[in-house]
């Protein structure tokens, strides 16, 4: 009973949880493998069932659960035409023992054995889920340590901290993405630092944490720019870094080789798919540091961090708290948000098609969230009451993004406002704006342009058509495509209307087809016009497409005006 009263919380946060899972196995079909998550969990079945490394037979079992013209986009080519999967594998590494497990239970129960059944999504989705109860296990511990606060008090923040945070989110609709296991790594390693002089081998565990943390995502090595913050004071963070080159470096090599020992594994899976020991996997996407988006990073509507995390407001608040306590804390805080934000806002997707908000930030929740813990210390009930409210909207966007009822891809200034207490036409919203190419532009071509009005009726069907020609000798590796237009209808909503975006090679099957709903929200332009921009990245690294055909195809039969509409092509290398 004792135990029961002193794990109240997060035990009625593991029971939630538990229910959400047991909803999921109703379902016939088991879809909890998604996006990048197919490429991070790709490396599982192709070496562990399969034993390839050009995933032909991977792709195959892919398309059994994903549907035919499945286009498995974690995949690249070498200059010498070896695949590779442009993805780490921290993913994969980490949730190895729960695939064995599905193995083995397919195995006994003469299941398929291809690595996508539901036996395999739903131990993936367990997988998840102790990766998620593990990190908030260690984000309790940590906030007990450091701030040596009341228990009950602690078990109550971190409650409300998840579901007021994008955590709940990635830990149960986004589950493949690499998020929630890193931020489980991070509790682990934040415990280790602030437990460090009970815990025996501490320079071993944290060099394999830290490689865990790099196979996840290479970026967040940058988590050692919070050990200052942890230590609290100069004195302790230059004993620390003193320890480590103490004594010919001992303790920094106990860190060093299990570090190294770890992440060789992906030097090891590079060279088993493509002969050798370094490549640069990530294939025309780069930093470009010199001009981050860093505003667009916290504040657009887009994609910002405290628009769609709001509870971090109460950190900078608890922050100015930390500065008056402890000034060394708050300023090295301060500095691991600043040069984590530069570094992921410097991506050449800066909004990394992002869902819920600005992905990347995620994890580093972890400590971003600390902060708060010393405004609810100071001023409890409004403390409390605040974090009850960003609770309570978290879980209304939860419930939103869960049922389909909000854009699944960002939002516009437009668009949020109307969304956040909105629960009717699924789907009503939508984005259509995309991150432009890394690389120098070469050109760009308007390919069709008509500035009349046009009336379309539901006999057109298929209209508004252009098609680009493709020089093979052209040196442009991507292209982005804008369409714009001016748009207005008599009846809303509108919907079943497709802009379709169509690239092939005539010479083979290669083939690209993308189309959008040609709208913003299914409400929009009636009986006004509305101007409208849609945008779609298009790589071709292996010069695969030879033409490009752009159309509207009036899908439901509507009846609506167009005008200024202008299709252009832009080409970068």
């Amino acid at each position: 009973m004792l135990v029961l009263k002193q794990n109240t919380y997060f035990i009625l946060l593991i029971v939630l949880i538990g229910l959400l899972t047991i909803s999921l196995l109703k379902k016939e079909e088991i879809s909890i493998i998604q996006s990048d998550g197919k490429g991070y969990y790709a490396y599982l079945p192709a070496l562990l069932i399969h034993q390839e490394n050009d995933y032909v037979q991977t792709n195959i079992a892919e398309r059994k659960y994903f549907g035919e013209n499945y286009n498995p986009t974690y995949l690249n080519k070498t200059n010498d035409g070896k695949v590779f999967n442009q993805y780490f594998s921290g993913v994969a590494v980490l949730q190895m023992p729960f695939f064995l497990t599905a193995y083995f239970l397919s195995y006994i129960s003469d299941s398929p054995l291809d690595g996508y059944s539901n036996t395999f999504q739903l131990f993936f989705f367990l997988g998840g889920i102790f990766y998620t109860i593990l990190g908030l296990y260690f984000f309790q511990k940590s906030l007990l340590i450091y701030f040596s606060e009341n228990k009950k008090t602690i078990q109550l923040i971190t409650f409300l901290m998840y579901f007021s945070s994008p955590l709940l989110v990635y830990s149960l609709e986004m589950v493949s993405y690499s998020h929630i296991y890193s931020f489980s790594l991070f509790g682990v390693f934040s415990y280790l630092v602030l437990s460090r002089k009970s815990i025996r081998f501490f320079h071993t565990k944290l060099g394999i944490v830290l490689g865990l943390i790099f196979l996840l995502r290479p970026t967040n090595v940058l988590i050692i720019f919070i050990l200052p913050f942890l230590l609290q004071d100069w004195n302790a963070t230059r004993h620390f870094f003193q320890e480590m080159i103490h004594n010919k470096m001992k303790r920094f090599w106990l860190a060093f080789i299990p570090f190294l020992s770890i992440i060789s594994i992906q030097f090891f899976l590079w060279k088993w798919q493509t002969g050798k020991w370094l490549i640069n996997s990530y294939k025309g996407e780069s930093f470009d540091f010199i001009h981050p988006h860093f505003f667009d990073a916290l504040f657009s509507f887009r994609i910002g961090l405290f628009i769609h995390t709001p509870i971090l407001i109460l950190s900078l608040f608890g922050i100015i708290i930390l500065y008056k306590k402890n000034r060394f804390a708050a300023i090295a805080w301060s500095l691991y948000f600043f040069i984590n934000t530069w570094v992921i806002s410097s991506w050449w997707c800066w909004d990394y098609e992002s869902y819920f908000g600005n992905r990347p930030f995620t994890e580093h929740l972890f400590f971003l969230l600390f902060p708060i813990v010393l405004l609810v210390q100071k001023h409890k009930k409004i403390g409390f009451i605040m974090l009850i409210i960003f609770a309570l909207l978290g879980f209304n966007r939860f419930y939103q993004f869960r049922e389909r009822i909000i854009p699944v891809q960002r939002f516009s200034s437009d668009t949020y406002f109307k969304s956040l207490f909105h629960y009717q036409n699924n789907e009503r919203f939508q984005f259509t704006r995309s991150c432009k190419p890394i690389g120098s532009l070469v050109k760009t071509r308007i390919i069709f342009e008509q500035k009349e009005k046009k009336l379309i009726t539901p006999k057109d069907e298929f209209g508004l058509g252009a098609q680009l020609a493709i020089n093979e000798k052209n040196s442009a590796k991507s292209y982005f495509i804008t369409i714009e237009l001016d748009k207005k209808v008599s009846k809303t909503p509108f919907s079943n209307v497709l802009l379709a975006i169509d690239a092939s090679d005539k010479d083979s099957d290669k083939r690209f087809y993308h189309t959008f709903e040609l709208y913003n929200d299914q409400l929009e332009a009636k009986d006004d016009w509305k101007h409208l921009i849609f945008e779609q990245k298009l790589d071709d690294y292996e010069k695969e497409y030879n033409e490009i055909k752009i159309y509207i195809w009036n899908k439901g039969k509507k009846e609506f005006e167009v005008k200024n509409i202008k299709y252009s092509i832009s080409s970068y290398n």
